[in-house]
């Protein structure tokens, strides 16, 4: 028969758990009282505690409470400039890809592979270099850093070499607009 031994708590963690106890329900109201929705608002409250328990030490924090609402106000402020930063205004609900597929007229086709056509044209015109430059940062989404490892070279000579890319190409196709 053994006995059971004590759980071992890690220095800090009792503080930590404490800490949170006290402060979760005050920091959902701080965010509800914001217009944060309550499921977000605790979502929130979440974040605050993971950024400050994230840090190294926390020996230098003279007041616990202050700096986590401090941190709070960073975390509501990182909230509201989300949707923003991520163009939410530009997203479309995946109800919306249900929609028939637009069908497109004879003449937009028409149009459509004319402009293809004028494209590979155009591109067909650059050196090879340039074309393989503009190509790998325009179809690949490489960075015009990658693209200079690749060549060896550097990325102010990818900008160079993507700035005359551009302007053959605007050159060629600006003038033409279905």
């Amino acid at each position: 028969m053994s006995a059971e031994r004590p759980a071992v708590i890690a220095p800090g963690e009792q503080t930590d758990r404490g800490l949170v106890l006290s402060y979760r329900d005050p920091l959902i109201r701080y965010f509800s009282r914001r217009g944060v929705a309550p499921v977000l608002a605790e979502d929130l409250a979440q974040d605050c505690f993971t950024r400050l328990f994230a840090l190294n030490g926390r020996e230098h924090i003279a007041n616990e409470e202050a700096y986590l609402f401090q941190v709070a106000a960073s975390v509501y402020a990182d909230h509201l400039r989300l949707p923003h930063s991520r163009h939410a205004a530009r997203h479309v609900p995946v109800d919306d890809f249900n929609a028939p597929a637009e069908v497109l007229a004879p003449d937009r086709v028409f149009e459509g592979r004319e402009g293809v056509k004028r494209l590979v044209e155009a591109l067909a015109e650059l050196k090879p270099k340039t074309r393989e430059i503009f190509l790998l940062n325009r179809m690949d989404g490489l960075s015009y850093t990658q693209i200079a490892v690749r060549f060896g070279v550097t990325p102010s000579a990818i900008e160079k070499q993507m700035m005359k890319a551009i302007a053959h190409l605007n050159l060629r196709l600006g003038a033409w607009r279905p």
